[in-house]
């Protein structure tokens, strides 16, 4: 779906799903993205899946982080956002970055 996104319009590009990959062995376990590119607000919504064995070792706050760092450094965003449910004790843990974004 994003590939086609990507040839009628080419100013999605990097705001879709990204893949999460172990440096050591290039294992994908995982994915990352936004829900479209900025809005009007300058605010882009980000999600994110871990494969089970290898949630609760880091991934998720790393790729998180790495990904609206990209997102703050494009110009094009103020603000990102996201959710989850209110029981993901894990997925609350990713989304509370100690490090200030601007």
């Amino acid at each position: 779906m994003y590939l086609e996104q990507l040839k009628r319009d080419s100013s999605v590009k990097g705001w879709g799903v990204w893949f999460v990959i172990l440096r050591e062995n290039n294992q994908v376990i995982g994915d990352i993205g936004f829900k479209g590119k900025p809005n009007d607000r300058k605010t882009v919504e980000i999600g994110y899946g871990i494969i089970p064995a290898a949630q609760n070792k880091g991934f998720a706050t790393e790729a998180v982080q790495g990904l609206i760092d990209w997102a703050f450094s494009s110009g094009q965003v103020e603000k990102v956002i996201a959710e989850c449910l209110e029981d993901n004790v894990a997925s609350i843990r990713v989304l509370e970055l100690e490090k200030p974004f601007k």
